[in-house]
């Protein structure tokens, strides 16, 4: 039990110091001082459910059923980027910065 521990831990430091896109827009927002809680907040919320779902077997579940699985890529591949167009309807094409509708933008 100990090595299963070893390996969770060391895989979770990996994927927790490489630098991705959540850390670096996190770190971003962070030095500019924009949303600093809710921001952190979102990404660990998101974070420990992942987390959970991997650990609970949700995995083994999806890969025992063909049409679960196509529903997990499909669907969630959809969501994600519609909620990324969604972020850009409505703001001019030339903005680089990405923040959700729901979000206000600071002055």
């Amino acid at each position: 039990m100990l090595v299963q521990f070893a390996q969770g831990f060391g895989i979770g430091g990996g994927l927790i110091v490489a630098i991705g896109a959540q850390n670096a827009y996190v770190l971003s927002q962070a030095v500019r001082r924009n949303y600093l809680i809710i921001i952190p907040l979102i990404c660990i919320i998101c974070d420990a459910l992942l987390i959970a779902a991997g650990v609970s077997g949700v995995g083994t579940i999806l890969a025992s059923s063909p049409r679960l699985t196509g529903v997990a890529t499909w669907g969630g591949g959809r969501r994600f980027f519609s909620g990324m167009e969604l972020g850009h309807y409505g703001r001019p094409c030339g903005e680089t910065t990405w923040m959700p509708i729901w979000m206000p933008h600071p002055p």
